[in-house]
Parts: structure tokens; C-alpha cells; sequence
């Protein structure tokens, strides 16, 4: 809705603080936008204005180490702008506002060259008067691991118990596809956070790797940095996918995407291995969240299945939340009161029959 339906269809809500999230991601470029309702809970905005841009800022940059395309930095001066823009329309302080980068400019920013630098101040220029923080991959790991315990929990069935393994070590991986790395939380089974860690390969920089060599060689590049970086002590029987192309499969794998789980190494294995297989142009009348990501429908089946595989995954969920949702609750959680917090926390992590 627009601001204007948007002020006269929550004229309650629209006296409290509002609060504005911008992830600048490595593919995408989003706002998200936040009040609390009537229970004190933070929920997401709904509004008309465009909020989700696809700039590609880390496209080509493995042939160009840690320099933007200027097609690709144009693209995002102008979402940013329009971010900008959006935010003031919404009157929301500058307080309320957090923004950060990841994957993309992290490689920009450690470039350190005269160009680099000024490519940085470009975009901080039109995002004015806001700012944004480009954040370690420990950082993007952390946001990724709150949003998905902000999740709301799953009624998943019973028999996945069994999966779960003992109290004292991990059973459950969070994975977040990104369009520069892939971000991975796991947890104890009462949702303790166990471990975090960062594959510097995602979306678009594996798809630059199938392109020039083929998919077997984005397979195997994802497969060293996994085993190079991640460390799992025992099999992780439940994987929970988030990020925006895996949420797309989940519309193609999950007939109920209420409930987007599969069960089984065999039956999950089967689904991606359709998927990896199947024509990008069959989706051209799915829905647009499908068929905007179908050119990177088969990678992401092969890279979530190597995953699957490697940690010997029996449970294959997939969460509907995003880095922003993390920062909103970072916000709110500031604006609280000191030792006072009004958030309520499902964990979807705990699996207790």
C-alpha cells in the first residue's frame, strides 16, 4: 500500500517508531520497512513503492578483484537514491534507520585502490543523510542467525524428532545463499547458537564460475571453500535454507510453501536433482518471486544438494526470513528501555515432541 492507505489503514500503529532496514547485497539492493502491532511485536511493512532492486554489484568482480562494473554502481546509486527518498517519505528518523553492506563491497572496501575508494563514496553520497556500515563476514553470519531465530516455528512432524541427535552437540545448520558468500549458523537443539562461518561463494560469483567452466566446476568451487571453512563435529541431521533464490525453490519444491520442508536424504535429493535438470524457461508462469530467479534455479538446486550431502542432511527446511528482519529487531531492541524488551521470541529450533 501507499503511505497515504498506509497512514489511514494503521492510524494506531502509525504513532509508534518506525523502523527502515537496507541490506546492500552483493545481488540486490532492498528497504524493508517496520512498526510494531498491537501486541508490541515488530512486523513488516507492506507498501506499494518499489523496495527490492537487482544491481549485481559483484557480477564480473572476479575478473576485476574488488572493482564495481560502472553499469553495476549506476544501478545502485539509483536504488539507493530511491531508498533514500522512501525513508524520508515515511518520516522515519535517522535513529530508526540501519543499513548495512556485505559480501560485495566487503571486496571493494579491501581493494584499498584510489577507484575503490571513490566507487565507496559514490554510494555513500546519494544514500545521504543515511549511511550504511559494510560489516564483516562474521557480522553477516550473526544477522543471518537472528533473523532465522525470529522466525515463527515450524509445526514440523513428529518423526523429524528422531533426527535431532544428542543435547550436547549440534543438530540443526543454517544456510544463506547470498549473491557474494554463503552464510552458515549452527544450532543446539534446545537453539543455542553453536558456530557461525562464511563461504566467500554465492549466487552470482559461482554463476560467473559455471559460466567460463561449467557447473561441475561451480560444484566442486563451492565444495573446497565448504570444506575448507565449515566445520561440522558430527552430522547435522536438519538444514534450514534461507536467502532469496532458495526461497524461490522452496515455491517449486514445496507444494504447501506454509509448511517447506522435505524429509529424507533420498526424497530431497530427488527434488533438487529435478530442479537442477529442469528447462529455466519451464517457469516463465510461475509466480515472479519463481520467475525472476529462474536463470539461477539449477545452480541453486546443485549447491543446496552438495550441502545437503556433505553434512549428511535427513530434514531440509526452508525459512521465509531475510537479513533485514535481524536489523529491525537490532533497532528495536535499542529503542527498548534499558533491561526492559517487548520482542517476543519463537525459536524454531526446538524440535521437543
Amino acid at each position: 500500500m501507499s503511505k497515504k492507505a498506509w497512514e489511514k489503514g494503521n492510524a494506531a500503529e502509525a504513532l509508534t517508531p518506525c523502523y527502515a532496514a537496507v541490506d546492500i547485497g552483493s545481488n540486490k539492493i532492498r528497504l524493508a520497512l517496520y512498526t510494531l502491532n498491537a501486541q508490541g511485536d515488530v512486523v513488516e511493512v507492506d507498501i506499494s513503492e518499489k523496495r527490492k532492486f537487482t544491481c549485481a554489484l559483484a557480477e564480473g568482480m572476479t575478473s576485476d578483484k574488488g572493482v564495481i562494473k560502472e553499469e553495476k554502481l549506476v544501478a545502485a546509486e539509483k536504488a539507493l537514491k530511491k531508498i533514500a527518498a522512501l525513508i524520508k517519505e515515511y518520516n522515519i528518523p535517522s535513529g530508526n534507520v540501519s543499513a548495512v553492506a556485505t559480501a560485495a563491497l566487503r571486496a571493494v572496501e579491501k581493494a584499498g585502490t584510489a577507484k575503490t575508494v571513490k566507487q565507496i563514496g559514490r554510494l555513500r553520497t546519494v544514500f545521504l543523510p543515511y549511511d550504511f556500515e559494510i560489516i564483516s563476514e562474521e557480522e553477516e553470519a550473526r544477522l543471518v542467525a537472528e533473523a532465522a531465530q525470529g522466525a515463527p516455528m515450524y509445526k514440523l512432524p513428529s518423526k523429524i524428532i528422531q533426527h535431532v541427535g544428542s543435547p550436547n552437540t549440534p543438530h540443526l545448520m543454517v544456510a544463506g545463499f547470498g549473491g557474494g558468500s554463503t552464510e552458515f549458523c549452527m544450532f543446539h537443539r534446545e537453539g543455542a547458537l553453536h558456530d557461525l562461518t562464511v563461504v566467500p561463494q554465492g549466487v552470482l560469483t559461482l554463476t560467473e564460475i559455471q559460466k567460463n567452466m561449467g557447473m561441475e566446476a561451480a560444484k566442486q568451487a563451492f565444495r573446497r571453500a565448504l570444506k575448507k571453512t565449515v566445520v561440522v563435529p558430527n552430522a547435522l541431521p536438519v538444514v534450514c535454507a534461507t536467502g532469496g533464490v532458495w526461497r524461490a525453490l522452496s515455491h517449486v519444491l514445496c507444494e504447501d510453501s506454509r509448511m517447506p520442508f522435505l524429509i529424507g536424504q533420498k526424497v530431497i535429493t530427488a527434488a533438487l536433482d529435478a530442479v537442477a535438470v529442469r528447462p529455466t524457461d519451464s517457469y516463465k508462469n510461475c509466480s515472479s518471486q519463481v520467475s525472476e530467479r529462474a536463470p539461477f534455479m539449477p545452480l541453486a538446486a546443485e549447491i543446496l544438494g552438495v550441502i545437503i550431502k556433505e553434512v549428511g542432511a535427513e530434514v531440509l527446511v526452508f525459512l521465509d526470513k531475510k537479513m533485514c528482519d535481524a536489523l529491525a529487531l537490532r533497532l528495536h531492541q535499542k529503542a527498548c528501555l534499558a533491561g526492559r524488551s517487548d520482542l517476543r521470541h519463537n525459536n524454531p529450533f526446538s524440535l521437543q515432541a
